[in-house]
């Protein structure tokens, strides 16, 4: 602020100095010019005439001059104060963004949206700071997920404990009965849901303005746990997603060219309609992975395997990188399974 107030002073002295210069040349300059010209002919008259003359013609350029300067400071002045503005803005959400109560944390990340909106210099460091963000905060628990469900958790868990104590002492059909509780009970237990904030900064990074991003801003991701989350028609071209935990996450009509998702958790993920043109999936859980749900969808992605697809759903829709080969003959006559 006090930069730009220096500025405006700074431009206010410059334009009081050129006001007295402009009076002293519209005094001196007119006798000059026309005492020069009037040796010749030495009439007093006429002399003074001229004078006025060229003395109406300096004083109406100078008059434009000047609208034109004040216009131009009136702009500068203007634009300072209005990037003064956002600058202050830019600075509030920050700090919203490491307030406790959720409401607050959802205001800054809408506000911190509308200024990588309104400001393109503003744009990248905002997208840093939001995918900054999910690293750090996804992998902390959503409480109120947690505090609507605590009841079916703890139940969960103890059913889990007594499972475990009764597989030691039951038959073997005993144990098989008492099995098959136990895949619904650990989805129970995984069924955290995405943080509302962490969703949110996810909703943001979807329909950024991909124009403004910096040549080296990418997505970085790696490491978040973003299960659940929705990035339908995100631009993820290029994204970070190494090692990510995305299980059960969306995304539908997604960019996800050049995307690495080695050793990400993909489980149940929906990659509908997505462009993966040289994704890497190396190492990537795709246990009931959806690769497509109708029509083709082209598969143009590095790292893929036989033991990856093997569990994952509707590849058998999609068109296949070559270097995959033939399906395994196990796999050549499974049914779809895609829904």
């Amino acid at each position: 602020m006090r930069a730009k107030h220096g500025q405006i002073m700074f431009i206010g002295l410059g334009l009081a100095g050129l006001v007295v210069l402009l009076g002293l040349a519209i005094a001196i300059l007119p006798h000059a010019l026309v005492s020069e010209s009037a040796r010749c002919c030495p009439d007093p008259g006429a002399q003074a005439k001229a004078e006025n003359d060229v003395r109406g013609t300096l004083l109406t350029t100078f008059i434009g001059l000047g609208a034109f300067f004040t216009g131009a400071v009136a702009l500068l002045s203007y634009r300072l104060n209005q990037r003064g503005q956002v600058t202050d803005r830019f600075t509030a959400a920050i700090a919203q963004l490491g307030d406790p109560r959720l409401d607050i944390r959802l205001g800054g990340i809408y506000a911190l949206e509308q200024i990588a909106i309104d400001s393109r210099d503003l744009h990248p460091p905002t997208m840093e700071i939001l995918t900054a963000f999910i690293r750090e905060h996804s992998h902390e628990l959503n409480s109120n997920s947690l505090s609507a469900d605590a009841d079916e958790f703890e139940i969960a868990v103890a059913l889990l404990r007594e499972r475990a104590a009764d597989l030691e002492e039951q038959s073997e059909a005993g144990r098989s009965e008492a099995l098959k509780s136990v895949p619904a009970l650990k989805t129970m237990l995984a069924a955290i849901g995405l943080r509302p904030d962490i969703q949110a900064i996810a909703t943001v990074l979807s329909r950024r303005k991909v124009r403004y991003d910096s040549e080296r801003f990418i997505v970085d991701l790696r490491y978040a746990v973003l299960r659940r989350a929705y990035f339908r028609r995100a631009s993820l071209k290029g994204a970070f997603l190494v090692n990510a935990d995305l299980r059960n996450a969306r995304f539908t009509g997604a960019d996800l060219r050049n995307a690495k998702f080695n050793l990400a958790q993909l489980q149940q993920a929906r990659l509908w309609s997505t462009n993966v043109t040289d994704a890497d999936f190396e190492d990537a859980n795709l246990d009931g992975a959806v690769f497509a749900r109708v029509g083709t969808n082209e598969m143009d992605a590095k790292g893929l395997k036989w033991e990856q697809l093997r569990s994952a759903r509707g590849w058998e829709k999609a068109v296949l990188p070559s270097y995959l080969g033939s399906p395994p003959a196990d796999l050549a006559s499974k049914p779809d399974q895609t829904r």
